[in-house]
């Protein structure tokens, strides 16, 4: 798993670009299964390094034997599994796990909510679970994932 253009023979690269699918579906490559998601741009993703903007689920019998030894373990990922690969708003989730940016955890969205990068993250100053930009609640003392963690944490002046 990782960046199929590490992998894939040189002069098998074009073929391959030809054929792909790069929106998380199974597409045929040699008579073998192979699956490959947009990035949406180059870099690292939860230690998959990325240069043709997608990662993938490629079979090793696919792979050049020297590529696959200099790319796993610093590239990519030998896995034993066929992972499941989606993109959510530049989010890349692998088998339901975000490699790049956490999922809001608040009371509102009950743990199913929005993925998040990092950096749009917030963390409850009350019970500390993660908190998406768009989900915070704020108080004076620092911001909550609900009013009732907010009113745990900054009760309410009583007269």
């Amino acid at each position: 798993m990782g960046d199929p253009c590490y992998v894939i023979p040189d002069d098998e690269w074009s073929d391959f670009c030809h054929i792909m699918r790069d929106d998380g579906e199974d597409f045929e490559y040699k008579d073998e299964t192979c699956r490959v998601i947009k990035t949406g741009g180059d870099g690292d993703f939860g230690g998959l390094s990325v240069d043709a903007g997608i990662i993938g689920v490629i079979p090793v019998s696919l792979c050049d034997p020297q590529s696959l030894k200099d790319t796993v373990p610093n590239h990519a990922r030998l896995i034993n599994n066929f992972a499941t690969l989606e993109a959510d708003y530049g989010i890349i989730i692998i088998d339901g796990e975000a490699i790049n940016g956490l999922q809001c955890e608040c009371s509102y969205c009950n743990g199913r909510g929005e993925w998040y990068y990092e950096d749009q993250m917030s963390y409850c100053d009350s019970c500390g679970c993660p908190v998406g930009s768009s989900c915070v609640e704020y108080g004076e003392n620092g911001e909550y994932c609900s009013s009732w963690c907010k009113e745990e944490r900054e009760p309410e002046d009583e007269d």
